[in-house]
């Protein structure tokens, strides 16, 4: 690979908190996916993030093979998630 695939990364300091965003994933998409855990590995080597925080689902398996790892994960659930869960609960 190039070094034009590293720019992205120029001026983001190493073994540093980081935030990805999940939310807007298609979990059907396998191209999709793909194209996710391709660049999260590139991030994460390029990086080397001692935390992700992770806006949306912390369920995907590149997400929890990090985790695995030693990275920590720091969920966020989107608003939107968070809305269900209090009208489920005045629901009840």
């Amino acid at each position: 690979m190039g070094t034009l695939g590293y720019v992205l990364y120029e001026g983001v300091p190493t073994h540093c908190i980081v935030a990805i965003r999940t939310d807007a994933l298609d979990p059907n998409n396998a191209t999709e996916l793909l194209e996710f855990e391709h660049g999260l590995r590139k991030m994460t080597r390029v990086l080397a993030p001692h935390t992700i925080i992770v806006y949306g689902s912390v369920r995907l398996q590149c997400v929890m093979n990090l985790a695995k790892r030693g990275v920590k994960i720091i969920p966020l659930p989107p608003k939107t998630f968070e809305a269900f869960l209090q009208k489920g609960a005045s629901d009840e």
